[in-house]
This record gives C-alpha cells, structure tokens and sequence, in this order.
C-alpha cells in the first residue's frame, strides 16, 4: 500500500541540511557541502555544462560539446549548434531550470577573441525564479575560466 508524503520545503528552511556537494569538488574535507537549492541548481548547471559528452561512465548522453567545440573552426554554425547542445542537455538532464538566454561569442561573430570563446547562460530555478547566471571562458588550452 502507498503513502502520501507531504511536500515540505524545509530543505532551504534548514542551513544545516546538506542537499548535495558543490562544485568545483574542492572543499576542506571531501567535499564541500551545499545547503539549499539555489547552491545546488548552479553547482549541477556547472557539473552539467563542464563534462565533456562520452565522459561520464553509464551515462554516455551526459555533459556537453562545449570543450570539444573549442578545437573546431570558428563558423556561423558554431553558434548555433553550441546553442542547441546546451538547451538540450538542459531541457533533457536539469528540467527543473528554464533557460533565459544563451550567447555564445566567437571569432566569427566577435573578431576580438581569436582562438577564444565566451558562453554565457542564464537560467532560473523553475520552482523559485531565481536566476543563475554562468560564463564559460575557453581557448585551444580548455576551459581557462568560470565565472
């Protein structure tokens, strides 16, 4: 026989509730702890977007293109495919997130950064409207920064 079970938000109601581990996995102990669901929703929209597609084990569809695209020629299709792989991976891994805005700068639509690229993605938490906001910064070395 089912029970029902209340829907109690005492997850953020709490600070001494851990919900998760943030990224970067850099903590003093194991790992650093988060302890509501704004802290939560960035660190997985981090994890999401950083992990490279084929690299997690027995989740092959997992991650994004983002660092393998940094080694592709810089086209009008970039844009536009880096766009569509993101929205995807989010619509289909984070459903709880909407997606605001995502701009993607190259060399092609920003002759400034050559050999860069520059993603920014905003996004809110559905349940509570808070927004996150994520830059990706990348060259032929990698991901050089996250902001």
């Amino acid at each position: 026989m089912g029970y029902k079970i209340e829907n109690i938000n005492i997850i953020d109601e709490q600070s001494n509730v851990a919900i998760g581990i943030m990224y970067p996995f850099d903590g003093p102990g194991l790992f650093r702890s988060s302890f509501t669901t704004f802290d939560q929703a960035k660190s997985n929209l981090l994890n999401l977007l950083l992990t490279v597609r084929g690299e997690r084990f027995m989740q092959p569809t997992f991650g994004t293109s983002i660092v393998s695209t940094l080694f592709e020629p810089s086209t009008p299709e970039t844009e536009i495919l880096l766009k569509e792989d993101i929205n995807k991976a989010i619509q289909y891994w984070l459903p709880y997130l909407g997606i605001n805005e995502i701009i993607v700068k190259t060399a092609f639509n920003t002759p400034d950064l050559d050999h860069t690229i520059e993603i920014s993605i905003n996004v809110f938490v559905k349940s509570t409207g808070a927004n996150i906001t994520i830059s990706i910064f990348g060259d032929e070395g990698g991901i050089i920064k996250v902001a």
